[in-house]
């Protein structure tokens, strides 16, 4: 049980009801301000609603109200300053610890309708453009296209004479061989015609019978006597 003086006992009251007020207006419960600034929800509960039996200590108070204050958006120190450990105790201002923060809170909860304007987007350092690229003269292509076709103009010119070398070389022998056809002479074919037909030797000619002088057969009178 806390031992506090009336003042301090108001004070709380103030605190107390405030932050209640700005809760509810931001739509957040009690049991989430308690898991969030790890406040005891009994010690929440006690400080909203004023019941200074329940609280600790006055410095506890205070870091209570700190804590509940920063979660809420506040500024939880200069609120807490405005609980006083010590007697007399502080003024509370809730307009200069609040500022504009009340006034904001309920402009977004009583004007749902109102559409903030977008603000403007931030800018952005674009990177410097690369320098444009080095394009090439026209005449330096044309100048490249008339050197290349004069190299094969030259190469084409150099092969030629080689080509008819090369075919004069090739001409005499082909002349040469058909220039050279083959001729019978009479001493040849009379050779040729010796050579062909045999020979026959006297004896030969003189033993051999002629088809017309081959004798008749004879016969003899007792061998007709036997034949029937």
């Amino acid at each position: 049980m806390a031992v506090l003086n009336n003042a301090q006992e108001e004070q709380i009251r103030e605190i107390g009801t405030h932050l209640q007020k700005l809760r509810q207006q931001q739509s957040i419960s009690i049991e989430e301000v308690a898991a969030k600034t790890c406040i005891r929800l009994r010690m929440l509960k006690a400080l909203e609603e004023g019941k200074l039996d329940d609280l600790p200590e006055p410095i506890y108070i205070q870091g209570f109200i700190r804590r509940y204050g920063d979660f809420l958006g506040l500024d939880g120190n200069a609120l807490a300053k405005t609980f006083s450990t010590d007697y007399p105790p502080v003024e509370f201002d809730a307009q200069a610890i609040l500022g504009n923060t009340t006034k904001k809170l309920e402009a977004e909860i009583f004007e749902p309708n109102m559409v903030e304007e977008p603000s403007e987007p931030p800018e952005i350092d674009t990177p410097a453009s690369p320098p444009p690229a080095k394009t090439i003269p026209p005449y330096l292509a044309y100048i490249t296209l008339g050197v290349a076709a004069l190299i094969a103009l030259i190469y084409a010119i150099k092969k030629v004479p080689t080509l008819e070398s090369a075919a004069q070389k090739q001409q005499p022998v082909t002349q040469s061989v058909s220039a050279s056809p083959v001729t019978s002479t009479p001493n040849s074919i009379e050779s040729t015609s010796i050579s062909q037909s045999p020979t026959v030797s006297p004896n030969e000619l003189a033993i051999q019978p002629s088809p017309t002088d081959s004798p008749s057969p004879t016969v003899s009178p007792n061998e007709l006597a036997i034949q029937p």
